[in-house]
């Protein structure tokens, strides 16, 4: 046996009678494991977990409970991690790449928007909107009712009466500030005209099957779940140009257009 191989061994003995432990890189599946976190509400109570690791933004993989979870109102992220409550127990990661859906030079993305209605007036809050905006956490005691009380165009989402509240909307995020100069018209193309939904309250009493006309709409939004069961399109809900239905106890606020 050489010098050198001595040497080493000696080296390997010195540091295992130390009590050195030698660092391993996780594999593969440690790797996937520490991306994925389980977070469970046991019997309703409030729970707090580890965030899932990486950059971007948290996201519910897989719902395991029953009970609805809904960002801001049954989960959510806070100084102390990912929390979660009311009997929601699902799976949790991170916002990817394919989660966002390009288009030339804007994305796409999921975002929570807070706006307020201060000393009951009217107040509008700029975001490009590329989808659906959903209520998702009322913060004030006055009601936020749909219509009434708050709504949303192209330009943002509005808010009135003393409504303060987060919303979850499918926005526009540019690498410019292309839309500030639309929002402001100094854009080179004319800004878009604003359009407004026509608000619809529909809900499913101890199970039954409901029926509320739409008058010819040609598009319709689940804007605000109002029941403890979730209200998933094609299972519990639905629509066609006559009228919108639900069933199974689903209760929401719908936007038609």
């Amino acid at each position: 046996m050489g010098t050198r191989t001595t040497l080493t061994l000696a080296c390997i003995t010195t540091a295992l009678a130390g009590g050195v432990v030698l660092a391993s890189w996780p594999s593969p599946a440690e790797a996937a494991t520490a991306s994925r976190v389980r977070c469970e509400s046991k019997d309703g109570r409030w729970q707090h977990c580890r965030l899932p690791e990486g950059k971007g933004d948290v996201i519910l993989l897989r719902q395991l409970s029953r009970n609805a979870c809904i960002r801001n109102n049954s989960w959510g992220v806070d100084d102390e991690g990912l929390w979660v409550a009311r009997g929601c127990r699902a799976e949790f990661g991170r916002e990817s790449a394919e989660n966002v859906e390009s288009s030339g030079d804007a994305a796409v993305r999921k975002r929570v928007l807070r706006c307020e209605s201060r000393g009951h007036g009217m107040d509008h809050c700029p975001i490009e909107i590329a989808g659906s905006v959903r209520l998702t956490r009322q913060l004030s005691s006055m009601d936020c009712e749909l219509g009434e009380s708050w709504g949303y165009d192209e330009k943002g989402v509005w808010v009135a009466r003393g409504c303060r509240a987060e919303f979850e909307v499918e926005a526009v995020s540019r690498p410019s500030g292309q839309f500030l100069r639309r929002l402001f018209g100094r854009g080179d193309a004319a800004p878009p005209v604003a359009k407004m939904g026509r608000p619809l309250r529909c809900e499913s009493i101890d199970g039954q099957r409901k029926e509320c006309r739409t008058e010819g709409a040609t598009r319709v939004e689940l804007v605000r779940q109002l029941s403890r069961a979730t209200c998933k399109v094609n299972r519990n809900w639905g629509w066609d140009a006559q009228r919108v239905w639900v069933a199974e106890g689903c209760r929401a606020e719908f936007l038609l257009w």
